[in-house]
C-alpha cells in the first residue's frame, strides 16, 4: 500500500509542476479539438498559399476558401493549367467544377466529411508538444505551437481568438520542405452557394469517365509542347487519365492506360532539355521493381520531346504502341 501512495504522490508531483509546463493551460489536446471544431463548425473564408519544396524545385498551389453552414469550396488561383477550378463539399456530396470546359462532377461523399476541412492540418495537431508563445501577427493575437511527426518537425500558428490555423512550416533536416500560409482570413455571414456553377454546365455522375474526359485538357494547357497519344494500345487497355509531375528540369506529363485486371501502361513526354539526358537512340531493356514484377522499358526522341514507355508487356507490344505515336 505505502509503494501505491508513494507512485501516487510521485506522478501527481510530475503533473502539477511539468504537466501544465509541457501541455499548457488549457492543454495540447484542448488545442487540437479547439481547431478542429472551428475548421468545421465556422464560417470563414480567405485565400492561403501551399509551397512545396521538392526534387530542387520551388512549387507553389493558391488557392481561394470559403467554409459556410458546414459546406466548403476551395478555388484554385494558380497554377494557371487548374486557374478557377471549383471543389465543392458537404456532408453528403463532393462536386467538382472545371470553368474551362464547363464540366462538372458530383458524387456522395464517402467516409468522414470533416477531413476535408482538416486534410491540410489534421495530420500535424495532434503531435503539438510544445508552446512556443505568442506573437501579433497581422494585428492578430496568434499562439504559436511546435511539434514533430516522425522524421519531421513543424510550427504552426493560430488565430487566438477563433483558433483557426493561420500557417504551419514542415521541416525535414533542417531544411524547410512544405508551408501553408492563409491571407485574409475572415469570418463571414453569409455566402450564395448556389450561383457558384452555371445551370448551363454538363453534369457528370462517373467519376472514372468525368477524369478519363476532362484530364488531358486540362493537363495540355499546363505544358508548352503537343501530349503525344498512341494510336494503337493492345486489347483491353483504355486511357485513364492524364498527370502533370514538376521535377526540377522540366514538368512530366504521365498518360496512365489500364486493363480491367488492373494491368497499367504509363507514357512520360517532356521536353528534351540537352543531348546528355536521353540517349542518342533508342533504348529496351526490363527492370524488375521491388514486388517482382518485371517491366518493360522503352525510351527515345521526338519532335523534341523525351518519351518513356512503361509497362508489363512483351516487347514486340511495345513496339508496336512505341511506333505508333504520331
Amino acid at each position: 500500500m505505502m509503494k501505491f501512495w508513494r507512485y501516487f504522490l510521485v506522478v501527481s508531483f510530475w503533473w502539477i509542476f511539468w504537466g501544465s509546463t509541457v501541455f499548457g493551460n488549457a492543454g495540447f489536446f484542448d488545442v487540437e479539438k479547439n481547431v478542429r471544431q472551428s475548421l468545421v463548425d465556422s464560417n470563414y473564408r480567405g485565400e492561403y498559399t501551399e509551397t512545396v519544396f521538392r526534387f530542387g524545385r520551388r512549387q507553389e498551389t493558391n488557392y481561394f476558401f470559403t467554409s459556410y453552414n458546414k459546406k466548403l469550396i476551395y478555388q484554385v488561383l494558380n497554377p494557371s493549367w487548374q486557374h478557377g477550378e471549383l471543389v465543392l463539399s458537404d456532408r453528403k456530396k463532393i462536386v467538382y467544377y472545371l470553368p474551362a470546359q464547363n464540366k462538372a462532377l458530383k458524387v456522395n461523399w464517402i467516409g468522414n466529411q470533416q477531413k476535408f476541412h482538416l486534410k491540410f492540418w489534421e495530420p500535424w495537431l495532434k503531435w503539438i508538444n510544445k508552446s512556443e508563445g505568442q506573437i501579433l501577427l497581422n494585428g492578430r493575437e496568434t499562439l504559436i505551437f511546435s511539434g514533430k511527426r516522425r522524421n519531421k518537425t513543424f510550427k504552426l500558428w493560430i488565430n487566438k481568438k477563433n483558433y483557426l490555423p493561420l500557417a504551419i512550416e514542415i521541416y525535414h533536416n533542417s531544411l524547410l520542405v512544405r508551408s501553408i500560409r492563409t491571407i485574409n482570413l475572415e469570418e463571414i455571414d453569409f455566402v450564395d452557394t448556389e450561383r457558384l456553377i452555371p445551370a448551363t454546365v454538363r453534369w457528370y455522375q462517373n467519376e472514372l469517365k468525368f477524369w478519363q474526359e476532362v484530364s488531358l485538357y486540362r493537363i495540355q494547357t499546363g505544358v508548352s509542347f503537343k501530349i503525344k497519344q498512341p494510336k494503337y494500345l493492345p486489347m483491353g487497355y483504355k486511357f485513364l487519365e492524364a498527370q502533370l509531375q514538376e521535377l526540377s528540369l522540366a514538368s512530366v506529363v504521365q498518360l496512365i492506360y489500364t486493363k480491367p485486371n488492373g494491368e497499367r501502361l504509363n507514357l512520360f513526354e517532356r521536353e528534351t532539355l540537352s543531348n546528355k539526358q536521353q540517349p542518342h537512340s533508342e533504348q529496351w531493356k526490363k527492370i524488375t521493381i521491388v514486388t517482382g514484377r518485371t517491366l518493360s522499358v522503352h525510351q527515345w526522341k521526338q519532335d523534341g520531346i523525351s518519351l518513356t514507355l512503361l509497362g508489363e508487356l512483351p516487347m514486340s507490344e511495345m513496339e508496336k504502341i512505341a511506333k505508333s505515336v504520331p
